[in-house]
């Protein structure tokens, strides 16, 4: 029986060990001769591929067509949806990967041997804008395909034309009725190399052309190139003079939206004219008679109405045959004269169609980073700009302990203390209180000195008024009245304490340093009137600088006085 367990025992813990180092074989071991297999789906797949806008294209609609087509090779968990994005946020959400076709209020989306179309129902921004596309299998693994850009320009470039030579004018393509009819374009300059001004949409190709007049040994002039900043100037060479130019203007954009200038002309000097007609030029003169011709009888009725008027020598030929054979001459020309056909074909210019130039490469993004810098530059001396000049003025307020209603005439001696009349003197930023004899629990007026010490009282001072001064941080018989009449006889000016409380410290500590507030005030201002100029800034400009001549330099300005 023991023999029998041992063995067991054996079998069991041979089994076991066997097992689990040998895990490979124990795997591979048939039973009843039938194998057992397992199959794991793959979850990752290929992203959808782009097909329209391409990358970097420019487009002439404000509501374009996205198309992509599925992943290839379809994954083998079956696809559910695909998500849209434009500009980074989600356009068309769970577009169906069973989708045939369907509308909603921004886009209609259909799809075809599986290609995905997606129709924009609104319009998209000017400028430029990215897209992508997210395809989900039913497990909801997800695969993004690569991120193109596109611009969008659908605004034709608008041509203006500012001057040439020394015409100024307002012609411009985008204002109706700003450009003259054909036939009232013609423009008069002063030398055979013209300069013309005018304005393009920015970022675009402008070409210039001047057609030369038909039999003139000349060659056309034609530039072109690309406009950044929107205004352009351009110049033509070697007019010859009173022949007319015509001038062509035409632009386009990224998009391939062309404008073209009507066609205006240009002559150096006096454009040439139809001749004016004279007798000489008119009369032939086959018409006019001789001078052998001898009046006779029969010239009577011709000579004169009357009958009996006799024949006179001395009447001229001319005279005598003015009824009869000298022509009429045709009315002076008025109004537009039309060249004859030898002079026209040197005065007019030849018809020539310019092309349009190339569209340009799609301008670059604008960059907002130092836009942004700045912009938070400019906050931030806001900031400091609110905090500077009043915290100046808080700090002195506070470091001579001000009463709250005298504050305004406080602040007026301290902005402007060459305005006060200088009677009397005393210690800077004094405190005088005055006391009506018959009421003493209230003063009737206070006067604050200026930081020269200065103050004026107006004479002569009545005996039954008494004072009493304050000055922070000198001493100053405390609630001690004086009789005012002493004023006009002694100077009342507190004496500098030698010791001081840890109050007294700090404010003398405030007042010393209320000087760096100020300075932050008077350099941050500076700095952003020069960024963004406003009348807010300059005023506070002013103020500042107010405070810095009154109080750190006016006092060393009238003590040299």
């Amino acid at each position: 029986m023991s023999r029998t367990i041992l063995n067991a025992s054996f079998f069991i813990a041979l089994t076991l060990y066997s097992g689990s180092i040998f895990p490979i074989f124990a795997a591979g071991i048939e039973t009843s001769g039938a194998e057992v297999s397992a199959t794991v789906l793959a979850q990752s797949f290929d992203a959808p591929i782009l097909i329209s806008p391409t990358n970097n294209a420019a487009l002439n609609t404000k509501r374009p067509t996205f198309s992509w087509n599925r992943p290839s090779p379809i994954p083998v968990t079956p696809l559910h949806h695909y998500d849209l994005y434009i500009d980074d946020a989600i356009f068309a959400a769970s577009v169906s990967d069973s989708l045939t076709s369907q509308s909603y209020y921004f886009y209609t989306a259909t799809a075809s041997a599986g290609i995905f179309y997606v129709s924009l129902a609104t319009d998209l921004a000017e400028g430029l804008h990215t897209w992508k596309v997210t395809a989900y299998n039913d497990a909801g693994i997800s695969a993004t395909s690569e991120t193109r850009t596109f611009y969008i320009d659908s605004i034709y470039p608008s041509i203006g034309v500012t001057k040439v030579d020394t015409t100024n004018l307002t012609w411009s393509t985008s204002i109706t009725g700003s450009i003259p009819a054909d036939g009232s374009r013609n423009i008069t300059v002063t030398t055979e190399d013209p300069l013309l001004r005018g304005t393009v949409e920015a970022n675009a190709n402008i070409k210039f052309v001047l057609i030369c007049p038909q039999n003139i040994s000349c060659t056309n002039q034609s530039w072109e190139g690309n406009n950044i900043t929107g205004i352009w100037q351009h110049r033509f060479y070697d007019l010859v003079p009173n022949l007319f130019y015509t001038v062509q203007i035409s632009a386009t954009d990224a998009a391939g939206n062309s404008t073209f200038f009507p066609d205006f002309y240009i002559s150096f000097g006096i454009a040439l004219a139809t001749p004016t007609p004279t007798p000489t030029t008119i009369i032939s003169p086959t018409l006019i008679p001789t001078l052998t011709i001898t009046p006779t009888a029969t010239l009577t009725p011709t000579i004169s109405p009357s009958p009996t008027a006799t024949p006179s020598p001395s009447i001229t030929p001319e005279a005598t045959l003015s009824g009869t054979l000298t022509p009429t001459l045709p009315p002076f020309p008025t109004g537009s004269i039309t060249p004859p056909p030898g002079l026209a074909v040197s005065i007019t210019p030849t018809i020539y169609i310019s092309s349009p130039p190339a569209s340009p490469t799609i301008p670059p993004p604008k960059d907002d980073t130092r836009a942004k810098a700045i912009f938070l530059f400019y906050s931030f001396l806001l900031v400091l700009m609110v905090i500077g000049l009043p915290l100046h003025l808080a700090m002195t307020i506070i470091s001579k302990r001000i009463h709250f209603l005298s504050i305004p005439k406080f602040l007026y001696h301290l902005c402007f203390p060459f305005f006060t009349n200088k009677t009397y003197q005393t210690a800077p930023f004094t405190q005088i209180k005055f006391f009506i004899s018959d009421k003493l629990d209230k003063p009737w007026q206070q006067i604050i000195s200026d930081i020269n010490g200065d103050y004026h009282l107006p004479s002569p001072i009545p005996n039954t008024l008494y004072i009493m001064l304050f000055c922070e941080a000198r001493e100053w018989k405390r609630n001690i009245l004086i009789k005012g009449s002493l004023i006009t006889k002694s100077c009342l000016c507190p004496i500098i304490k030698t010791s001081l409380n840890t109050r007294e410290k700090v404010r003398k500590l405030i007042y010393d340093l209320r000087i760096i507030p100020l300075v932050i005030a008077c350099l941050t201002s500076i700095t952003a009137l020069f960024i963004q100029p406003s009348i807010f800034i300059v005023i506070y400009i002013y103020f500042s600088l107010q405070h810095s001549y009154s109080e750190y330099i006016y006092p060393k300005i009238s003590q040299d006085k």
